[in-house]
């Protein structure tokens, strides 16, 4: 008798959408734990307030973190009449340096494709074709990796697309980038 853990076209459909959805819920938390590890208000103190501050003026409590100030409205800085903070975008990273993050993430991936290799063995052994995957790399400014996930350009075998996350290369490491950035690599098994 059938134990009913067949995975049919729509279950699989349904368990990629997963994947992609987790590996997206892992990258805004590794943004969002940049921001953290960066500090809320920018420099300590900056607005005014100590650590142990638990509210402001504004309402609810801020768990200690540090707010900037908000500039009265009509002052620079401020939308008029909302008493909106407008912060200038970063600046654009540099093309030559997101060419070389590029070419050093792609020239990871090979490391990353050998431990896929020798850890996904059983559900490399049931490729018929090769498996391609769109990995997307995402570093801090100090070129570390802050997050990783792999989205399958067309049907796969149960369990590769999680053995592809889960295989032990390492984390992957590039010249600083001086800007947190993201390297969208291909990554073909076998």
């Amino acid at each position: 008798m059938d134990s009913g853990l067949q995975l049919t076209a729509e279950g699989a459909k349904t368990k990629r959408w997963a994947l992609a959805a987790a590996a997206a819920i892992l990258a805004v938390a590794a943004a969002a734990l940049f921001v953290l590890e960066r500090g809320v208000g920018g420099p300590a103190g900056a607005s005014g307030s100590t650590p142990a501050d638990t509210s402001d003026s504004r309402g609810p409590a801020t768990g200690g973190a540090s707010l900037p100030p908000i500039p009265p409205a009509g002052q620079a800085g401020a939308l008029p009449g909302q008493g909106i903070v407008v912060r200038p975008s970063p600046p654009p990273v540099a093309t030559d340096v997101r060419a070389r993050v590029q070419e050093q993430a792609t020239a990871a991936m090979a490391r990353v494709r050998e431990a896929v290799l020798a850890t996904c063995k059983p559900q490399v052994a049931a490729l018929d074709r090769p498996a391609v995957f769109t990995v997307q790399l995402s570093f801090d400014p100090s070129g570390r990796e802050v997050g990783r996930g792999a989205t399958p350009d067309g049907p796969m075998p149960e369990g590769l697309e999680t053995c592809v996350l889960v295989a032990e290369a390492g984390a992957v490491h590039v010249d600083a980038p001086g800007a947190p950035m993201s390297a969208f690599v291909r990554l073909e098994i076998p």
